[in-house]
């Protein structure tokens, strides 16, 4: 398995932190599957990284064109989370 390292804006960083967002909508350019790991880090597109994580999840779903023809662009998909696999 794979893991990525993700970039996260700090307005969406603030859910994944509180446990109320367990997805994220990305570009499907890095041959994602379901068992990979993610690593989010806070990034701020203006000053850059902001120290906070990364926190380490397990893909646990991912929805692509072909699962939802009408809701998802070409090129991207929607990878849902399972459990945080660091701890923290």
């Amino acid at each position: 398995m794979t893991q990525h390292a993700l970039k996260v804006y700090p307005r969406f960083w603030k859910e994944v932190v509180s446990g109320n967002l367990n997805f994220q909508v990305r570009r499907d350019d890095r041959k994602f599957k379901v068992g990979d790991t993610v690593a989010l880090s806070e990034y701020d597109p203006l000053s850059g990284y902001t120290g906070q994580g990364p926190l380490i999840f397990k893909v646990a779903y991912i929805f692509r064109k072909e699962d939802m023809p009408a809701a998802i662009m070409n090129g991207y998909c929607i990878l849902g989370f399972g459990s945080l696999t660091n701890g923290a």
